[in-house]
């Protein structure tokens, strides 16, 4: 596999990228990299795992897969992607399994899906704008306004658990009916590997 450059802008030092182990790599520059920086804060994994969040990819699927894949010497990376409207996203998707230690981990039709995971069991339909919406109605998530990382230490992982499993139940559900239950994250995937590197 030919060397692909990795730029710097906005990066951490040379010194420092060789430090890290294992990446994130989010589709955004703020909410995901807060709510997944908070919890690697609160295990303690921050340093110890020498684990970096990176959200300087962009929003597209395929933007976010080929930025990821120029962290490709680390131990593992972490591609984390939205469907939103990219009609990209099943083409990134793709491309799931062709790389060893390396996880898309995606989420229809955003990651605010997992984040409404942490408040009811279920959300059956594609539609990004309804999910702000309940979120913001039901439960005064607004995710413009909200601190993704005060969240996570408020409230969020609190319920972690419950998440996880209304996040299972989701994906199996889209597994045996997906034009029916066309919904799921697969965010629960990277929250358990995270807590299993705090019992290793």
């Amino acid at each position: 596999m030919s060397k692909i450059k990795r730029t710097h802008n906005h990066r951490q030092s040379k010194t420092q990228e060789i430090f890290y182990k294992i990446v994130i790599v989010c589709e955004d520059s703020v909410n995901s990299v807060a709510y997944f920086n908070a919890i690697l804060k609160d295990l303690g994994l921050w340093k110890e795992k020498a684990i970096f969040v990176d959200g300087t990819s962009g929003s597209v699927p395929k933007s976010v897969y080929s930025h990821a894949m120029t962290w490709c010497d680390k131990e593992h990376v972490y591609c984390v992607i939205d469907k939103d409207s990219h009609p990209c996203f099943y083409n990134t998707m793709s491309k799931q399994g062709q790389i060893q230690n390396f996880t898309i981990i995606p989420s229809v039709p955003c990651f605010e899906l997992w984040v409404m995971l942490h408040y009811q069991d279920n959300f059956a339909y594609d539609d990004r704008n309804m999910l702000y919406q309940e979120l913001k109605k039901n439960y005064t998530f607004d995710k413009d306004k909200q601190n993704y990382g005060a969240w996570y230490n408020d409230y969020a992982k609190k319920h972690t658990e419950i998440a996880i499993e209304r996040a299972k139940k989701l994906k199996t559900e889209h597994e045996k009916q997906p034009d029916v239950q066309p919904a799921y994250t697969d965010v629960y995937i990277l929250v358990q590997a995270i807590h299993k590197m705090k019992k290793e």
